[in-house]
């Protein structure tokens, strides 16, 4: 139940581009749930001829139609891959701020587009980055800030899916199996979190190789499966992420000098000389 807002705090007006699985099972229970105290969702924008209501949300088929409806104070971007940059773009262009979901951008060519528009137009940009804000992560970044496990020196990531996200479309190659609307396979779509993790553990590494490939998936455009190797000095990580596998698993492994961290089965552990 959401929270009742002061009076004296701004209540913002929102709209959700986008009707597939990500809106609806994410970004729309949020916006009225735990933000609902101030925020009003008062559109929903879908360009496809099949997409159902959501409650009493007003339905768009065109962006632009979101004038009709102001003022607005910002859209919250939950299509594919390849529309990102440009509703990005021209939501800041129309004033409005812009939640988007990852990745916003796919080059730093596009990152500096949309700072630029950010900037001039005087609005945020905040991509959907929340693994960052996970309970379970905050915890791990503390064990290692604080040195529980002393000076660490190898993290595994991997990330396994027997498929990709199949979103509104039941039957046929997900979008996020195309290469026209997603732009690229595992890595673009579950290696984007992983990366900022350890970007915001690690910062930026010596050198990077990867190998990607389709292993299970020849009707995918994209690669199924991508390994991914992060030198630092005295440091190594490696990530593996993979749409071929036979059941769905999560796994972050840190080793460090006096201990180490485990995160899998959704369970996080904390092992020091011996103990866990």
């Amino acid at each position: 139940m959401a929270t009742p807002a002061s009076p004296d705090l701004k209540r913002y007006r929102g709209a959700v581009i986008g009707a597939g699985g990500i809106a609806r099972q994410s970004h729309l229970p949020a916006l009225r749930g735990a933000l609902g105290a101030r925020v009003d969702v008062i559109a929903l924008v879908d360009s496809a001829t099949d997409v159902s209501p959501v409650d009493a949300i007003p339905l768009l088929s065109r962006p632009e139609q979101l004038h009709e409806l102001a003022p607005l104070d910002f859209i919250d971007i939950c299509t594919p891959t390849a529309s990102h940059l440009e509703l990005t773009l021209w939501g800041l262009e129309q004033g409005y701020h812009v939640v988007c979901e990852k990745p916003v951008a796919l080059t730093r060519a596009e990152a500096g587009m949309i700072a630029a528009a950010a900037r001039t137009n005087g609005r945020i940009v905040m991509p959907c980055h929340q693994y960052r804000h996970n309970p379970v992560w905050m915890k791990v970044k503390e064990w290692l800030a604080s040195g529980a496990i002393g000076r660490w020196h190898l993290a595994e990531f991997s990330v396994h899916r027997s498929a990709a996200d199949s979103g509104r479309v039941a039957e046929g190659t997900p979008w996020r199996g195309t290469s026209a609307a997603g732009r690229g396979g595992v890595l673009l779509d579950h290696g984007t979190h992983l990366v900022y993790q350890l970007l915001d553990v690690a910062g930026m590494p010596a050198s990077v190789s990867a190998w990607t490939g389709r292993l299970r998936h020849a009707r995918y455009e994209v690669e199924d499966t991508a390994s991914l190797r992060f030198e630092y000095p005295g440091r190594l990580v490696t990530m593996f992420f993979t749409w071929a596998a036979r059941a769905r698993e999560n796994r972050i492994r840190f080793v460090g000098d006096a201990g180490a961290i485990e995160w899998t089965g959704g369970e996080l552990r904390l092992e020091r000389a011996g103990a866990v």
